[in-house]
C-alpha cells in the first residue's frame, strides 16, 4: 500500500477518481473472495499505470513477473481511441492472461458500478452497463468464478434498473431542450 500511495503521490496525471480509495476497495473486495495473494496486489496495483509515470518493469521488478502481466493486461492501451474498445481490448488479453487477471478487471468493474450507481449519473452508468455486458460474455466463456459472475450479474441488473427509470425523464429533457432552441416553447406560451 506504501508503493501506491507513494507512487500516486508522486503522479502527472490527476483525475477526479479517488484512485488510492478504488484500489484499495479493489483489493479488499479481492481478499474478501480469498483469491491469492499475488491477485490481491495486483488488484490494488492496477491503475498504477495509467495512473502514473511507472512502468511494468518497475511493478515487476518489486512485485513479481506475474502481478507485472496482469497489472499490465488490467491496463487500458492508450491508442485505441474508443472507450469501450480500449475497454474489451482489456477484457480479452485478461483472459488471454489468466483467471486473476480477469478477476481484477471484474473486481475494478463492480466497484466502478457501485460508484456510479452512488453517483446517479445516466451516462455513466450507460458505459458501466456496456462494460459489465462485455466483461460477463468473457466471464461466461472464460468460467470465471461464479460467485464473481453473480456480483456482476447484480451490478448489472441495478444498473440496468437505473438507466431504464431515467430514461423517460432524459428523453423528455432532451426533447424540452429541442423544443426550446426551436423556439417551439414560445409559441405555446403567447
Amino acid at each position: 500500500m506504501h508503493y501506491l500511495a507513494k507512487a500516486l503521490d508522486e503522479r502527472p496525471r490527476r483525475g477526479k477518481k479517488p484512485v488510492l480509495l478504488h484500489s484499495l476497495r479493489v483489493g479488499f473486495f479481492l481478499l474478501a473472495f480469498k483469491v491469492p495473494t499475488d491477485v490481491v496486489i495486483a488488484g490494488i496495483l492496477h491503475d498504477l499505470l495509467e495512473k502514473t509515470a511507472l512502468t511494468p518493469s518497475h511493478v515487476k521488478a518489486r512485485f513479481g513477473a506475474r502481478v507485472a502481466l496482469m497489472v499490465q493486461a488490467a491496463t487500458n492501451d492508450p491508442r485505441i481511441r474508443e472507450p469501450l474498445d480500449r475497454y474489451e481490448d482489456s477484457v480479452n488479453r485478461c483472459a488471454e492472461m489468466g483467471e486473476g487477471a480477469l478477476l481484477v478487471r471484474a473486481a475494478d468493474l463492480i466497484d466502478n458500478a457501485d460508484r456510479a450507481v452512488r453517483a446517479e449519473a445516466v451516462s455513466r452508468l450507460e458505459r458501466v452497463l456496456e462494460k459489465l455486458r462485455i466483461l460477463i460474455r468473457v466471464g461466461r466463456v472464460e468460467g470465471l468464478d461464479d460467485r464473481i459472475m453473480v456480483e456482476l450479474v447484480k451490478r448489472q441488473r441495478r444498473v440496468q434498473r437505473l438507466v431504464h427509470a431515467s430514461a423517460p425523464a432524459v428523453a423528455h429533457a432532451s426533447a424540452a431542450k429541442r423544443a426550446s432552441a426551436h423556439g417551439v416553447v414560445r409559441r405555446f406560451r403567447r
